[in-house]
């Protein structure tokens, strides 16, 4: 996963609420106890070398699912694409400010899936994507005293 901040220390706690295995953040030093105590298994910070610490944690292979959070002007979607394994997915929920570069050879020799989310959806299925977020904080797998 890609970003530590309020929506990427929120899905952090789907994932593990969802049945993710290892899950692994990159965050600045400074948030690096809240993420044990949300339930990251490893935390990369952000001034290493991602695709060596992903490369190290997942035995070369890389990950099965890379979550972008952090959005703005940041290079996440490359290092999304440098981490993710073959035929790995990468879903970018972060919202840019201005259009990324985008590798489509990295994208055709991986096979990768390439998904937008636009944090919920603002149509029919609505009221689905409140009900299931409620039903995660009313059952204690989300919880979001954390943000107090």
């Amino acid at each position: 996963m890609l970003g530590a901040g309020t929506i990427g220390l929120l899905v952090l706690q789907v994932a593990r609420a969802s049945g993710a295995g290892q899950v692994l953040i990159t965050a600045k030093r400074s948030h690096r106890l809240k993420l044990r105590a949300q339930g990251a298994d490893g935390i990369i910070l952000t001034d290493a070398d991602l695709q060596a610490e992903v490369a190290q944690c997942t035995g070369g292979e890389g990950v099965d699912c890379v979550i972008e959070t952090v959005g703005g002007n940041a290079p996440t979607p490359q290092l999304a694409m440098g981490v993710a394994r073959k035929r790995g997915c990468i879903v970018i929920v972060g919202a840019f400010v201005a259009p990324q570069p985008f590798d489509f050879r990295t994208l055709v020799m991986k096979e990768l899936e390439v998904v937008g989310s636009h944090t919920y959806d603002c149509g029919p299925d609505m009221r689905r994507d409140f009900e299931v977020s409620l039903g995660l904080v009313a059952s204690g797998r989300v919880k979001l005293d954390r943000f107090t």
